[in-house]
């Protein structure tokens, strides 16, 4: 099997478990991207991301995931975010919070410095419980318009239909820019994101 269809099983599967257990979820970043510009995975994008609403039960999820062979990745950084991997392709869960007019997600993320990512991967590695450590930690994200989200729409990639912001131009245009249209394979969110969010 090939990465990419690999990364389609891991995209359709993920599908079908969040439709079994009957949840709201939104196609977002670098997946919705792809399959609305492209009509396909962007090939150099290193995960899936789907957005769901911040009050979602996560053990059950979890154990929904784990059950279809799906491995668990903890960093360890407590962040409000699920991530699996699944045929060697990450798949990331981000529960996303009102705040205004937007929809939130933010993530801890290691602060911008050599050696605080190192402690981070290493106490990851380990397993050690390090995400209370405050001094290690920024938080970063993404900010979607309500507006332009909901309600969700459905759209077929890959023959099964799967949930979209209302708006994916939109969604996509305030995430990326107004040149969302035009592939960057260089493309890095913390850097040129429109409309990042920060805690």
């Amino acid at each position: 099997m090939t990465t990419k269809d690999a990364r389609v099983t891991a995209l359709v599967t993920t599908v079908e478990i969040l439709d079994e257990l009957g949840l709201d979820y939104w196609l977002c970043n670098g997946t919705l991207l792809g399959l609305v510009r492209d009509g396909e995975l962007i090939p150099w994008d290193v995960d899936l991301d789907f957005g769901l609403g911040h009050l979602e039960d996560r053990g059950a999820i979890r154990r929904a995931f784990e059950s279809r062979g799906m491995i668990v990745q903890d960093d360890g950084s407590g962040s409000d975010y699920l991530t699996f991997i699944f045929m060697g392709t990450k798949v990331d869960l981000n529960f996303f919070a009102p705040q205004g007019d937007e929809m939130v997600t933010l993530w801890k993320v290691p602060k911008n410095s050599g050696w605080i990512r190192y402690i981070v991967a290493i106490c990851s590695r380990m397993r050690l419980p390090i995400s209370s450590i405050q001094c290690l930690w920024t938080l970063e994200g993404y900010a979607q318009p309500t507006t332009a989200l909901f309600p969700l729409g459905d759209a077929t990639f890959y023959g099964k239909s799967m949930s979209v912001p209302r708006t994916p131009a939109v969604i996509l245009e305030y995430t990326y820019g107004s040149e969302w249209k035009t592939p960057r394979r260089d493309y890095d969110w913390r850097r040129d994101g429109e409309h990042n969010a920060y805690g």
